[in-house]
């Protein structure tokens, strides 16, 4: 009989250690997707529509197809820059010249 109880506590360690690395994979998982998310310009909210049987495939298509907001601010302050005029901003790049130094 001790044979049988040590077979059975030793697949109970490793049972709760394999949740543990489960639970563990789990949720650097959604730290990822949330810091992912957030970096593209949404709300890291977003993540729980990855729990959503048909969410997960709308927010797909949604990130995939739509423009993102971070996309959109650097349009905006590209356009503003060349607007008022900032060098190097809506002019054409000097002709390359291999003889000045540098280059």
């Amino acid at each position: 009989m001790n044979s049988v109880d040590t077979s059975s506590s030793s697949n109970a360690v490793a049972l709760v250690a394999l949740v543990l690395v489960y639970i563990a994979v789990i949720g650097f998982s959604i730290y990822a997707s949330v810091r992912i998310i957030r970096r593209a310009g949404y709300s890291g909210w977003w993540v729980l529509m990855g729990f959503v049987p048909i969410g997960n495939l709308i927010m797909l298509g949604f990130f995939a197809f739509k423009q993102w907001p971070v996309l959109r601010e650097l349009e905006y302050l590209r356009g503003h820059a060349a607007a008022t005029g900032l060098p190097g901003y809506g002019q054409q790049p000097p002709p390359y010249n291999p003889g000045l130094p540098g280059h």
